[in-house]
């Protein structure tokens, strides 16, 4: 018991001997014999060997024997359980330094509850085996006792049976989707912790292995939350900057370009989470934002929420193709071997140029470095051109006769790749022109190609 609780009780016993002497109020110990002070009412509390105890002390004065000796054993009560409080607060602390020091300061409230809990348990064992009565005084003296290893095992069958209830609990918490996961982190964080002190003999119901097991799934399902967290949370930062940039644009050609970053970027979030993330709230209604955004593009199918039956589904497949291709980078490049000659295939590259272009592509110089959001494009043709002539005219007529292929590769997972062996009808102009026809019809298939990837 510490000296000012010992100073506070003494002063408050000579308050009572100062009523009883000037009141001169009725002593119900009168007509009781004298008895020699024991000796533990001069060590008010300790323990021994077997047991931890405490003294109370009451006045009579005005009351009844049995109701000061009613007092005097709560007061001794009291002072055990001070005592219990500490001995459990200092069992938990030795318990905390099994963990790490972020995991001490989680469980500082569950042991709080712990430790009045195990303080409560250990005080139903209680005895009150010995009391004298101060015929001077006029006061009543109690000892109370409990057995030490009673106490510690109560001490430690609360502390395991209190911790494995909140490591179940603060497990449901880490596994709950509607929190954000800043909660669900901490929670995850204390019922680790507090797992590691559960002494399973002492609760039979508490599994170490399932425990470790519902902890490792958590910890797997946050790092995986935390994950989509961080895309969800880029895109939104990506979409709101674009956003922001194209409101104040003056430039029609730019404008458009942003809304476009502003609506794929709005896309890949809801890619990521359609519900949003908990703990992250949207300062817009997503579908209405993006609906402006269609609009503001011109893709008015798309616009439809839900989209449109009254569009093809190849106008979709259109939209789509155009909505991706908006301020995308494209680098082209073309070569036609012609019978064992290398050039570039210019006409080829022009025309791809034009229909990407068309389309609100960026197309960039084939020497400009690629780069993660870039297009490539790239055609080649293989072959030879070939002669005759008109047997009614005389005149030389050409036709191309080879291989063609064609490919384009985007981001997000867009690949295009088409091969074919091509013949040309004649030409009476000539090689080169048959060539110009042959880029005309190698455009038109990927601009086919290209709106079916969206179609599917």
């Amino acid at each position: 018991m510490s000296t000012a609780r010992r100073l506070l009780r003494w002063l408050l016993l000579s308050c009572c001997l100062v009523t009883y002497a000037c009141k001169g109020a009725q002593c119900p110990l009168d007509g009781n014999a004298a008895t020699p002070m024991p000796a533990w009412v001069n060590s008010p509390s300790g323990e021994t060997a077997q047991d931890v105890f405490a003294v109370g002390v009451a006045s009579a004065a005005g009351k009844t024997l049995q109701e000061a000796i009613s007092a005097a054993r709560l007061n001794a009560n009291a002072e055990l359980a001070s005592g219990i409080r500490v001995s459990v607060s200092s069992s938990l602390r030795q318990t905390a330094s099994k963990v790490t020091q972020d995991q001490r300061s989680t469980l500082s409230v569950a042991f709080e509850s712990v430790t009045e809990s195990a303080t409560n348990l250990t005080l139903r064992a209680v005895r009150n085996d010995a009391q004298w009565l101060d015929t001077k005084a006029c006061q009543v003296w109690v000892r109370a006792s409990v057995d030490k290893k009673e106490a510690e095992r109560a001490q430690a069958l609360e502390t395991s049976t209190r911790l494995a209830a909140d490591v179940d609990a603060q497990l449901r918490i880490a596994d709950d989707e509607k929190l954000p996961l800043s909660a669900r982190q901490a929670a995850l964080a204390g019922a680790s912790a507090m797992a590691k002190l559960v002494q399973p003999a002492l609760v039979p119901s508490f599994s170490a292995e399932v425990a470790a097991m519902r902890i490792e799934a958590a910890r797997s399902a946050q790092a995986k939350l935390a994950q989509r967290q961080d895309a969800y949370g880029s895109a939104l930062r990506q979409h709101l900057a674009s956003q922001a940039q194209a409101e104040g644009e003056t430039s029609a050609v730019k404008k458009k370009i942003l809304n476009a970053e502003a609506l794929r970027a709005l896309q890949e979030m809801q890619g990521i989470a359609p519900a949003g993330i908990a703990g992250l709230p949207l300062p817009f209604d997503p579908a209405q934002r993006a609906q402006a955004l269609y609009l503001s593009l011109g893709l008015p199918c798309l616009a439809e929420t839900p989209v449109s039956n009254k569009c093809a589904a190849h106008q979709l497949a259109i939209e789509k193709r155009r909505l991706y291709l908006i301020g995308r980078p494209v680098r082209i490049s073309c070569e036609l071997k012609l019978d064992g000659s290398n050039k570039p295939w210019l006409k080829a590259c022009a025309l791809a140029k034009e229909f990407l272009a068309g389309e609100g592509a960026l197309v960039a110089p084939a020497e400009q470095p690629n780069t993660r959001q870039a297009i490539q494009m790239k055609i080649d043709g293989r072959g030879t051109i070939r002669q005759q002539r008109d047997p009614d005219t005389a005149s030389v007529m050409y036709r191309f006769e080879g291989d063609v292929q064609a490919s384009l590769d985007g981001p997000d997972g867009i690949n295009l790749a088409d091969a074919y062996h091509g013949i040309t009808g004649w030409n009476p102009v000539s090689g080169e022109m048959t060539a110009d026809i042959l880029a005309l019809n190698v455009i038109k298939r990927i601009d086919e190609k290209l709106a079916k990837l969206w179609e599917k």
